[in-house]
């Protein structure tokens, strides 16, 4: 999907089918490569059929925007003067002029040298003594015993370290609105939280899960009338959470709801739910914060040599510090199933993946998901 305001990512994968859910910031570009992936998955050379679904009320939407004509610059934005340049992309645009992207850390020569300019050794040892015990984080009920104090200030320091990567000092309140929701997903992930736990974790706290609760039990206890549960219910309103934005993003200046104000908790959508937590994993944690973050971890590293922060990184990029979970990961696999994948496997490299012998104690659909590996 298009970003409201970044520019338009290719998106290069094949499908028989693609379901478009929502249009909403979709222009008319990324609809035309968005539905181009339909049918071009076959790998015989014959002309194939690809489907393209949409919402019944979609459809004057998705006739309009197809039907629209798109025209593409024959110039190329690098070629701009670099004044010409949005400022989230100057770094970029520099870089790629230049030949000054870090590969290693997956940003420019000048972000990592901001990053090394901003000292950062006492924030990185802060979160690093909080989080990391050895070699593994800490749990969910560790965390949580820290205290409010001691959470506060483990958002807040990075917070300081990814903004240490970006041309300006300070970011908008819709960019900091986006930051601060995704500080706990960052968090969650750290702790090894799957896509699910993530999803109930976040809609325990948006649907005020303690006050429902008190209110059921009062139902249950004769308290209350089921009437006037209805109405208490009713009045329970959505905390407030900014939709999931790429960062940074100097056009945000104010955030959207993910929810309005005014929507009950009985009427909570749950399908948006699962959209914007997949887009915070993915637009916000691994495509925005996790490169500079990790960066700075591996500044700290040269500096200090505290192993720590390479578990910290590991635990940012791939939710796991276990090195057979983090190469199935690369291999492609979903993050659910690599837990019982990494039971069944004898070794895994660059090279490949080994298995055991005896695989009988796996479903017939398990073994079909590693089956062009065995």
């Amino acid at each position: 999907m298009g970003d409201r305001n970044g520019p338009e990512h290719a998106i290069n994968m094949p499908f028989d089918c693609v379901l478009i859910d929502n249009f909403t910031y979709m222009n008319e570009l990324t609809l035309k490569n968005l539905i181009g992936r339909s049918g071009r998955s076959t790998d015989l050379p014959k002309f194939d059929y690809g489907y393209t679904i949409v919402r019944r009320e979609n459809v004057k939407t998705f006739s309009s925007r197809l039907s629209s004509d798109v025209v593409i610059s024959e110039t190329s934005k690098l070629d701009d003067d670099i004044k010409n340049i949005h400022e989230d992309f100057t770094d970029l645009v520099e870089a790629v002029k230049t030949d000054t992207f870090n590969d290693d850390l997956h940003l420019t020569d000048s972000q990592v040298e901001r990053i090394r300019n901003a000292n950062l050794k006492a924030q990185i040892k802060f979160i690093l003594d909080k989080l990391i015990d050895g070699e593994k984080a800490i749990t969910g009920n560790q965390y949580y015993a820290l205290g409010d104090s001691i959470r506060r200030q483990i958002k807040e320091k990075l917070k300081i370290i990814y903004c240490s990567h970006l041309r300006r000092s300070q970011l908008l309140s819709g960019e900091q609105a986006v930051l601060s929701a995704a500080i706990p997903l960052l968090l969650w992930r750290v702790q090894g939280k799957s896509f699910s736990e993530t999803l109930s974790l976040r809609h325990s706290y948006l649907t005020q899960r303690d006050e429902r609760r008190k209110l059921a039990r009062k139902l249950r206890e004769g308290e209350l009338e089921q009437s006037e549960y209805n109405k208490e219910l009713k009045r329970l309103k959505i905390k407030y959470s900014a939709q999931a934005e790429k960062l940074p993003n100097s056009n945000l200046k104010k955030s959207y709801p993910l929810f309005p104000a005014s929507v009950s908790v009985k009427n909570f959508d749950y399908d948006r739910l699962v959209y914007d937590t997949y887009d915070y994993l993915d637009k916000v944690i691994s495509l925005s914060l996790a490169d500079p973050i990790c960066a700075a971890l591996a500044v700290y590293y040269e500096e200090t040599g505290d192993g720590r922060s390479k578990v910290l990184s590991n635990y940012l990029r791939f939710g796991t510090n276990d090195e057979t979970e983090i190469w199935l990961l690369k291999y492609g696999f979903d993050p659910e199933d690599v837990e019982w994948i990494s039971a069944v496997v004898a070794h895994v490299d660059e090279n490949g993946i080994v298995f055991i012998d005896d695989l009988s104690t796996l479903t017939d659909e398990q073994k079909l998901i590693i089956r062009r590996y065995v």
